[in-house]
């Protein structure tokens, strides 16, 4: 019985010198975290600002009433992708014609174009005053490709105004 009391005692001594050797546990270390890239989907709006392209925008407004030869304005600017252009052209407070445009590539080539734009024809001593027009949109458009965006009807008369825009990625 001596021998097994003994041998306990040997036996705890050694659990408790090998504690106090040891020291205090400390906590085990976590090791680095590597942190993976994730894909990020970003809209249109969000993406950022890459100036990879000039783009040139013409907006072409043929003014008419009934069959009448339509009065043709047309405005034209070169834009860096993802930038806005602006004109104004201002004659007294009498005729106006504001264009604001901001062209986007596109990943599959074509481009993303918000335009802006204010529109009212020079006041003729024969006419009634003719109703402005005032437009906002965003269309996708192919490069070099002429598309009809809007047609806006006259509320007060056979007066239609018809807006055509091209976009031309510029190389």
């Amino acid at each position: 019985m001596k021998t097994r009391f003994s041998l306990a005692v040997l036996v705890a001594a050694a659990l408790v010198s090998g504690v106090h050797a040891a020291g205090p546990e400390t906590p085990a270390q976590d090791p680095p975290r590597v942190v993976k890239p994730q894909p990020n989907v970003i809209s249109i709006d969000q993406a950022p600002r890459e100036m990879t392209s000039n783009v040139q925008v013409d907006v072409s407004i043929a003014d008419y009433v009934g069959s009448a030869t339509p009065q043709k304005k047309t405005v034209s600017m070169v834009v860096a992708s993802g930038n806005m252009g602006r004109v104004r052209a201002q004659r007294g407070g009498a005729a106006v014609l504001n264009v604001d445009a901001t062209p986007r590539l596109q990943k599959d080539g074509r481009i993303a174009l918000q335009l802006s734009l204010e529109y009212r024809p020079p006041e003729k001593a024969d006419a009634l005053d003719a109703a402005p027009i005032n437009e906002l949109l965003t269309v996708l458009l192919q490069s070099g490709k002429p598309l009809v965006v809007t047609q806006a009807a006259d509320p007060s008369s056979e007066r239609k105004v018809t807006v055509e825009v091209t976009a031309t990625i510029l190389k």
